[in-house]
C-alpha cells in the first residue's frame, strides 16, 4: 500500500493492523504504520513487558524490605519463642 492508493476523505485516516496475540499496531499515517510494522515488538507488547518487569521488581523489592524489617525485631532470631520447654 502506498500513499497514492489512499482515498481522499473529509477527515484524516487512521491505520490499525491486528497482529493476533501480539496486539494491534496503530498509526496516524501510512509511513508511521510501516515503520512500526518493521519493529520487532508492538507498543502493546513493550508496555506489557514493562508492566510485568515493574511488577516483578516491586514484588522482589517488597520481599527484601519485609525480611529486613522483621529480622531486627528479635521475634524470629533469638528473641521470644512461642514454644515452652517441658521440664
Amino acid at each position: 500500500l502506498v500513499e497514492e492508493e489512499l482515498p481522499e476523505l473529509d477527515r484524516p485516516l487512521r491505520f490499525a493492523v491486528a497482529r493476533g496475540n501480539r496486539g494491534t499496531v496503530r498509526a496516524r499515517d501510512l509511513a508511521t504504520l510501516q515503520e512500526r510494522l518493521d519493529l520487532p515488538f508492538t507498543d502493546e507488547e513493550t508496555e506489557r513487558r514493562e508492566r510485568a518487569l515493574a511488577t516483578r521488581d516491586s514484588a522482589r523489592d517488597g520481599g527484601r524490605r519485609r525480611r529486613g524489617s522483621s529480622a531486627g525485631s528479635g521475634a524470629r532470631h533469638g528473641g521470644f519463642s512461642r514454644r515452652r520447654r517441658r521440664r
